[in-house]
């Protein structure tokens, strides 16, 4: 087998400009796949590090974990390790967790002076508690549940200033005697020998104590590690992953296979041209004993001789491609963030700068997937060469189909010699049409995509009316000073400030209340169950304005928006709506599926949102009062032990100096509320966000577009003028019979333009097909969608593939023919 390596290596040392060609083109391809392979397990590789890094690389967690609980997880043969919390309460709105070393290290409490507990008695506290609690500071003692505890480390608190404050401890002795001395409670961290189980041991473990898994983690009870357990492909229902998942992958594999199947298009044609140019020697060496098998290995190792500094070149240089494209898009992101820190005013660091993880999984996938593209694309070519027929092989007629018969000359000799060569040649044309039309379909994908965003943004979102929007949480009532300065600023053409709650609204507790309508569209599976109802606290002087607008007397307490998506898939613009109820009744709210049943009057329906203040959610049940009326109701039923926040919200519209109005409403609200306790959002903030997305997807889509140009030059390019050495002896023949240079010139011209019309047309299919997929995909019908992408899709880039390859057939010809001339 020495002898096939020497030849195959011969072949290629001998051809080096065909060689260049075909390398090039390798390169650009597995740059390209290496590009958003890289990207793409990056990022998701970051999103499950930093998830490791905040919370742990634990399996499952289970809360409230008694003493006999503690003893069946010690028992299970499933569980590998376990890893306890105890949880101690303080007079100080604060808990202490005093964890097991295997959580020391988590970034979520990373000090920012002193450090970590390394003692049993020592605490790692929040900088918010220290300033809650002035009587201690770093270094000082305090007691709990008969304890004496030290500081000795204080991290940053991004938490609201009123929440129970988290106090990190450290658990050395985690038998049951010391984990169980005293009330604490204890939490259990649960890591399985075999992790694809984790779903299935953790139900079973759970319903063997009859405890309900669904009811557990709805209440907070039972958690998963979801992040690193969808990373290792783990799932609720086995190996079928969730809709949101699944469509995930989907938006990245699909790209993925089309750039697999570009690559293997570029390099079978690449490889085919090559041996329609060789295929004299080839003959040579079968009419001299080479067997078909011996000369399938040599075109093999003809293809991987090629192949293998492309890919290893190509998957380095794919590296510093994706970097430079993140690096790009960070730069995006830290401008966004000093805007948005000028117009707040604080100083907000931007986040360092990440290298794209060079991880060995991606590196292993690309050198794979590129290997094994080359194999495949190779085998075509080498089982044709294999089976070649020595005498049409050393005349050069197996590229030539033998059912043409005779030409009948119309016109110009040229033109019907054009078209003769490209039939005859059919196989090398037909790659290289494929090729390219892949090429210009894959950046139809990218900027069907991105019309597809303005789609979504047209018809698919609430458009606020506000330019302002902030939400409030705190634990008790507003202020009522306040809102006066508000009152008291100028500029705002209109404001409102309004607080609102969620309840759970089961569909069996309201059966009665509900339309039909309504019961039909929850049966036929149109409108989902899971609905929540919110109540709206309304200002006495807009909840006035409602009451008047409506035709409702000022005693009336709750009003019902009676309107709800008759499908929640729709999308925003062109809802059709049901209405909730048939009558006025009573609608029932719980806090929890356990929880116990509140009943609401409703005293009337309004059939829009009051002031445009939300936006119209599918699934819920809006409901209206006066605040005092929802602070009565409060009093009456109390708060939402799982979530006792109250939440307030404020928006403002101003027509005229905006920024300026928004600024001064900021500023008051900022003199009421710590800045962890509100989120404002401000027009110059969404202005500054947007431009930030702008920005990034040019930087994406102009390097994916930039790639895919220069494949289609490089490609064109190298098939043709390979095609026209390939057939040197067929002009040496024409130049015998007479033809002029001229004339030559102009048939492999009219050549390059047919193939170019044929482009045009396979691409005026596919284009069609590329817009109703998406359009099939979408919320919209599929004539609306298909309409709107195809008028609104950017075909710039597009055109200038076909430019490119136009420019690169052109250039092929003329070198080419130089060549042969000169030859």
């Amino acid at each position: 087998m020495k002898i096939i390596g020497e030849l195959a290596a011969s072949v290629v040392n001998a051809g080096k400009k065909d060689a260049l060609a075909v390398k090039t083109s390798i390169l650009l391809a597995v740059i390209l796949l290496g590009t958003i392979l890289f990207i793409t397990t990056s990022l998701r590789k970051a999103e499950v590090d930093f998830a490791v890094a905040d919370q742990g690389d634990y399996h499952a967690s289970i809360a409230e974990v008694d003493a006999s609980f503690y003893d069946d997880l010690k028992k299970n043969p499933a569980i590998e390790k376990i890893a306890f919390d105890r949880i101690v309460k303080t007079d100080r709105n604060a808990v202490i967790y005093e964890r097991e070393d295997c959580f020391s290290q988590l970034k979520s409490f990373e000090p920012v002076e002193g450090r970590r507990p390394e003692k049993d008695d020592e605490l790692l506290v929040p900088d918010s508690f220290l300033k809650s609690n002035r009587d201690l500071h770093l270094n000082s003692t305090f007691e709990a549940e008969g304890k004496t505890y030290r500081i000795v480390g204080v991290y940053e608190n991004p938490e609201l200033s009123f929440d129970e404050y988290y106090l990190i401890g450290r658990v050395s002795d985690v038998s049951k005697d010391a984990l169980y001395d005293g009330s604490s409670v204890v939490e259990a961290y649960i890591w399985y020998k075999n992790p694809r189980d984790t779903y299935t041991l953790t139900r079973e473990i759970l319903q063997k104590r009859s405890i309900d898994p669904k009811v557990a983690e709805s209440q907070g009870r039972l958690g998963y590690n979801i992040p690193l357990l969808n990373y290792k492909l783990i799932y609720p229902n086995g190996i079928i992953p969730p809709k949101n998942v699944l469509s995930r992958a989907l938006e990245m594999y699909i790209p993925m296979s089309l750039l697999v199947l570009l690559f293997a298009f570029i390099i079978y044609g690449a490889f085919n041209v090559w041996n329609s140019r060789d295929q004299r020697e080839i003959a040579l060496l079968k009419s001299v004993g080479m067997t078909e098998k011996q000369v399938k290995e040599m075109i093999r190792r003809r293809a991987f001789l090629l192949a293998r500094g492309p890919i290893l070149l190509g998957t380095a240089l794919s590296y510093g491609v994706a970097n430079g494209l993140l690096y790009l898009m960070w730069r995006n992101n830290a401008k966004s963030i000093h805007a948005v820190a000028d117009i707040l005013r604080e100083r907000i660091k931007a986040p360092d700068f990440q290298a794209v993880s060079l991880s060995p999984f991606a590196v292993l996938a690309i050198l794979i997937l590129s290997a094994a593209t080359v194999y495949l694309s190779a085998m075509v070519p080498a089982k044709r060469c294999g089976k070649l027929n020595i005498i049409e092989g050393l005349n050069g007629l197996s590229e030539k189909d033998g059912r043409l018969g005779p030409s009948k000359v119309k016109g110009k000799i040229e033109r019907t010699l054009a078209k003769d060569y490209y039939v005859s040649y059919k196989r090398t044309y037909r790659t290289i049409l494929l090729s390219t039309a892949l090429s210009a379909v894959i950046l139809t994908v990218v900027m069907v995509s991105g019309a597809y965003s303005g789609l979504t943004e047209a018809y698919d979102k609430f458009r606020s009316p506000y330019s302002f929007s902030s939400v409030i949480y705190t634990p008790g009532s507003m202020d009522p000073q306040m809102t006066e300065d508000l009152k008291a600023l100028k500029g705002a053409d209109e404001w409102h400030f309004y607080r609102k709650q969620d309840f759970k609204c089961f569909v069996g507790d309201n059966g009665a209340f509900f339309s039909a309508p309504m019961k039909k569209a929850l049966k036929d599976g149109k409108k989902s169950k899971e609905l929540y109802a919110r109540m709206y606290g309304l200002t006495d002087e807009d909840y006035e304005k409602l009451l008047e607008a409506n035709g409702y007397d000022s005693d009336t307490s709750y009003l019902l928006l009676n309107k709800t998506a008759a499908d929640d898939g729709s999308p925003y613009a062109f809802r059709k709506y049901i209405p909730v109820t048939d009558g006025s009744g009573a609608v029932k709210l719980r806090y929890a599926a356990e929880g116990k049943v509140m009943a609401i009057g409703i005293g009337g329906v309004i059939d829009e949102m009051p002031f445009a203040i939300e936006p119209m959610t599918a699934r819920e049940v809006s409901l209206f009062t006066r605040h005092s009326t929802m602070e009565a109701f409060f009093q009456k039923e109390g708060h939402d032990p799982a979530d006792p926040v109250n939440y307030y919200n404020i928006k403002m519209r101003a027509d005229k100096n905006v920024d300026k109005v928004s600024e001064d409403f900021e500023r008051v609200i900022a003199s009421y509320i710590p800045k962890t306790d509100h989120s404002t959002l401000t027009q110059a903030m969404s202005r500054a966000l947007d431009n930030e997305a702008e920005r990034n997807v040019r930087v994406l889509n102009g390097g994916i577009q930039g790639i895919l140009i220069l494949i289609a030059l490089t490609n064109a390019y190298n098939s043709f003028i390979g095609n026209l050495r390939a057939r040197k002896r067929e002009f040496q023949l024409l130049m015998t019979a007479g033809m002029t240079e001229r004339q030559m010139k102009s048939m492999v011209y009219r050549e390059g333009g047919m193939l170019f019309l044929r482009l045009l047309a396979l691409y005026g299919i596919l284009l069609p097909v590329v817009i109703l997929g998406r359009s099939a995909r979408s919320k919209f019908t599929i004539a609306f969608a298909a309409k709107h992408l195809f008028f609104t899709t950017n075909y710039l880039p597009i055109a200038l593939v076909f430019v490119v390859m136009g420019i690169g057939i052109s250039l092929s010809i003329r070198k080419g023919l130089e060549q042969v001339f000169v030859e």
